[in-house]
C-alpha cells in the first residue's frame, strides 16, 4: 500500500511546488510592472516640459481619407519648428504611399497620440483603419514617428 501512495504524494508535492513558484513569479512580475509604471509616471513628470514648444492638432482630409497629426507651435526657433513639422507631416502622410489612391473606393481614418514629449524628444503614435473596396476586411494601421528635437531628425 505504501508503494502506491508514493507516486501520488510525489505528484501532489510537484503540483504544490509549481503552484508556489507560479504565484511567486506572478507577484514578482506584478511588482516589476508596478515599479515600471511608477518609474514611467515619474519620468513623464520629470521629462515633460511645455516650455520649449506646444503641440496643436492638424488634419488632412481628401475624399475618404482623414489623417490627424500634431504640429509644433510657439517654438523659439521658427526654422527648427518648420523642419520638425515637415518631418511630422511626412510621417503622417508617408503611410499613404502603401496604397493606390486613384480610386474613390478607398477610405482611411487615422488618429494620433503623443506617447512621449520632452524638450529633446517627441514620439507620436498613429493608429486607425483603412478599407479598400473589394477587400475582405478593413486593415488596422499602426505606425510611429520619433523625432530628436535638437538634431531635427527622426
Amino acid at each position: 500500500m505504501k508503494k502506491n501512495n508514493l507516486p501520488t504524494l510525489f505528484i501532489l508535492f510537484a503540483l504544490f511546488l509549481t503552484a508556489c513558484s507560479i504565484s511567486d513569479a506572478a507577484n514578482i512580475n506584478a511588482k516589476n510592472m508596478l515599479s515600471m509604471k511608477d518609474t514611467q509616471q515619474m519620468g513623464d513628470l520629470v521629462g515633460k516640459s511645455d516650455k520649449a514648444y506646444e503641440i496643436t492638432k492638424a488634419s488632412f482630409t481628401d475624399k475618404g481619407i482623414r489623417i490627424e497629426y500634431p504640429q509644433i507651435i510657439n517654438m523659439k526657433d521658427s526654422n527648427k519648428q518648420r523642419t520638425i513639422n515637415e518631418i511630422i507631416a511626412d510621417g503622417a502622410y508617408g503611410f499613404l504611399k502603401n496604397y493606390s489612391l486613384e480610386t474613390e473606393e478607398f477610405s482611411m481614418e487615422i488618429q494620433y497620440e503623443i506617447k512621449w514629449k520632452t524638450d529633446y524628444f517627441l514620439s507620436i503614435q498613429y493608429s486607425g483603419i483603412s478599407f479598400d473596396k473589394g477587400t475582405a476586411h478593413p486593415v488596422n494601421n499602426f505606425y510611429t514617428t520619433n523625432i530628436d528635437i535638437n538634431k531635427e531628425k527622426n
